[in-house]
């Protein structure tokens, strides 16, 4: 489980790596799913405190082969930080780029896949979903040892950077 005041923490973490995102208006709001927005005021990150299917809690698994911190990934709660930080990627993009590539969702939603993995990876590999993923695996990397003391501020990692 990851609470509003856990998100922030994690954000304001990036935002002291990422400085260009502290003249951004961002709200982190509870939602019942993970996702990433903007209007013409701000940008909000939603984020659901909880995974409850077991997709969901595969999240993990999804940017292993990126080269995400495999100590990390025994983290409590990691499923819901790697989707916060996957979101707070698109945010990103949208700073660096002026916008998130559409690029390779129609594709995407047109093609045809034989298998769940097969279809799963496609989606990983479409640009922007690829920029948020490397955005998430490099500040976990980093920050794996910070984002554990927010997380589990009783417990202590000696195996994180």
């Amino acid at each position: 489980m990851i609470t509003l005041k856990q998100a922030y923490k994690i954000y304001n973490l990036v935002i002291n790596e990422y400085e260009a995102l502290k003249m951004e208006i961002v709200n982190i709001e509870l939602k019942d799913k993970f996702y990433y927005e903007e209007d013409l005021l701000a940008h909000t990150i939603a984020i659901k405190n909880s995974f409850e299917s077991k997709q969901e809690r595969e999240v993990v698994r999804l940017i292993e082969d990126k080269g995400v911190n495999s100590e990390f990934c025994m983290m409590p709660n990691v499923n819901e930080v790697i989707a916060l930080l996957h979101e707070i990627g698109h945010l990103w993009d949208n700073v660096l780029n002026g916008s998130i590539s559409n690029a390779g969702y129609k594709e995407y939603k047109n093609a045809t896949f034989y298998s769940i993995k097969q279809a799963k990876k496609a989606y990983r590999n479409i640009p922007a979903e690829n920029f948020a993923d490397l955005f998430t695996v490099d500040f976990i990397n980093k920050n794996g040892k910070e984002i554990w003391g927010i997380m589990n501020p009783d417990r202590k990692s000696t195996r994180l950077n």
